[in-house]
């Protein structure tokens, strides 16, 4: 299945709501992404940067990566990027197969 890196940022809505985060946006994103067949893999909050927090998930498919970030940017809370990403060793492969 593959790996998607999704990095977001609060939304206006979002930071004046901010504690509404761990007890009602969190739950349902793990619940948005078991109902898409997916799992969470890490979440990461508090980055010193660009973005609020950083999640790392296995998803079916880019279309339920799509409809995952729909769903909760439909909440209002945060704005969402999505990647999908690769293993290393994976990457290496295909950077071995690239340069044959």
């Amino acid at each position: 299945m593959p790996t998607y890196a999704t990095l977001f940022t609060h939304t206006d809505h979002g930071k004046q709501n901010i504690e509404t985060i761990p007890t009602e946006v969190f739950p349902l994103a793990q619940e948005l992404t078991e109902e898409i067949g997916g799992e969470v893999q890490a979440l990461y909050y508090g980055n010193m940067g660009e973005y609020d927090g950083i999640s790392i998930a296995t998803l079916p498919d880019g279309e339920a990566a799509e409809q995952f970030r729909l769903a909760l940017e439909r909440e209002g809370t945060h704005r969402l990027e999505q990647y999908e990403v690769f293993e290393a060793e994976d990457y290496f492969e295909m950077i071995e197969e690239a340069t044959r």
